[in-house]
């Protein structure tokens, strides 16, 4: 079984467990994952060409051209692209592709729950690093069942921890 055809079929999985509203775009980007907000505070993407590598069926795609990025989503899932696609219906954008970016840079480079997939992490962080125009950021984090504890705020006039 090829990449492509195990991706499809983890993607078909995940689709048939979220029911009707895994296919309702507009309620997924109101209900974006607290680690995608995050990665949206974590750099701002207004302005900037970015890559969302490994977007699954684009929401997060679709959030970066929102946030006022000029957004690229890769997958090796020929039917997740093809559910991205579906969504974009007859608007240009954002780009969706199963043909990884070669010469193509990028100055932000978003890589979600991708790396803790890979064996070889190092080189893929090289990898990901070659698609970005310097002084680009790559953000890349990786899976956690619940969001970071939050910090009460910092009495008035005294320093933070």
């Amino acid at each position: 079984m090829s990449d492509a055809d195990e991706y499809d079929r983890q993607y078909r999985v995940w689709l048939s467990s979220r029911g009707a509203d895994a296919l309702d775009l507009e309620r997924r980007l109101e209900n974006l994952l607290w680690r995608q907000r995050a990665m949206l505070r974590a750099r701002r993407p207004a302005g900037f060409s970015a890559l969302d590598f490994g977007c699954m069926d684009g929401v997060f795609t679709f959030a970066l051209e929102r946030a006022g990025a000029v957004a690229t989503g890769f997958d090796v899932s020929p039917a997740a692209i093809q559910q991205a696609l579906r969504f974009r219906g007859e608007r240009l954008t954002p780009r969706f592709t199963t043909i990884p970016p070669s010469a193509e840079l990028f100055e932000l480079v978003y890589c979600a729950e991708v790396l803790d997939n890979i064996e070889e992490d190092r080189a893929f962080i090289g990898r990901l690093g070659r698609h970005l125009v310097p002084p680009g950021a790559l953000i890349a984090p990786t899976p956690s069942a619940r969001p970071p504890p939050c910090r009460a705020p910092a009495s008035a006039g005294s320093s933070p921890p």
